[in-house]
């Protein structure tokens, strides 16, 4: 039946799913409890949304094990999964591959992830492709290969990026591509970094932006139009288009969601540190 329970049910999984993703764990729990209880099978699309999320909330509470038991059934139990195995069901190829990085099991992640790379990308599910790469990221930084890990991080990074283009909201776009950044190693979110030295000048930090052109630029990624930046930075209009044609031409940017998407990855410094 598609009648209300199923919708309050699946609505309540996701919701669930959601507030484990906030860290919201107590809220989680105390929800699933509600919804799921030891006996019930893992047949219907609720009953499934239920179990991942017990899953998620098995992870985010540190019993990989747990979770990574709980996927394995998911797949196992999935209609026609055929051939395709745990590659079929993208999303539970993620959860599963951050099990067993948590386990120590990289080459056995590596491989999940990749697979579970592929399919998302053939399905053109993006949203999900990004953190796939992130989590790769991840494995490869465990296991010792910064080269693949950088390579991993550098590729969910331009999914981001893509993705942020699709927000029409600035300060959605924002918070997105900060909350994406964070789930990135800081040593592997900008891929070079000048040295620094006590005789380099300020300006050579922030990719080589005035620290006025920094201000605007941190007035851009609020969401202020350039007559708000104007007005609080006591400038024109112009000196405001000015100084963001400066930056953008600096940075090798093509536009205020650049803008956005490079404040959010790149650690900033206004004056010299040493």
């Amino acid at each position: 039946s598609f009648g209300a329970p199923f919708y309050t049910r699946h609505m309540a999984a996701r919701l669930i799913s959601l507030l484990i993703e906030a860290g919201e764990i107590v809220r989680g729990e105390t929800l699933l409890a509600e919804m799921l209880t030891p006996d019930t099978p893992m047949e219907t699309l609720v009953q499934r949304r239920l179990w991942l999320a017990r899953a998620e909330l098995s992870f985010a509470t540190g019993a990989p094990e747990a979770a990574l038991r709980l996927v394995d059934d998911l797949i196992a139990t999935a209609l026609n999964i055929g051939d395709l195995g745990d590659r079929g069901i993208p999303r539970l190829s993620l959860l599963r591959g951050k099990a067993l990085i948590a386990l120590g099991r990289y080459g056995e992640a590596e491989a999940a992830l990749t697979a579970a790379a592929e399919t998302a990308a053939a399905q053109g599910a993006r949203p999900l492709l990004w953190r796939i790469h992130a989590a790769l990221g991840r494995t490869h930084d465990a296991a010792g290969n910064p080269a693949k890990a950088t390579a991993a991080f550098g590729t969910a990074r331009g999914i981001v990026a893509t993705l942020a283009e699709t927000v029409p909201e600035t300060r959605m776009r924002t918070a997105f591509v900060r909350d994406a950044a964070a789930t990135i190693p800081a040593h592997y979110r900008v891929a070079t970094r000048a040295p620094r030295t006590t005789r380099a000048p300020a300006k050579a930090y922030n990719g080589g932006l005035t620290p006025r052109e920094h201000e605007v630029v941190m007035q851009v990624t609020r969401g202020a139009s350039n007559r708000e930046i104007a007005a609080t930075l006591f400038i024109t209009e112009k000196t405001v288009e000015t100084h963001l044609t400066h930056s953008l031409r600096k940075l090798g940017l093509r536009g205020r969601n650049d803008l956005v998407t490079w404040a959010a990855t790149t650690p900033a410094t206004t004056t010299n540190p040493e």
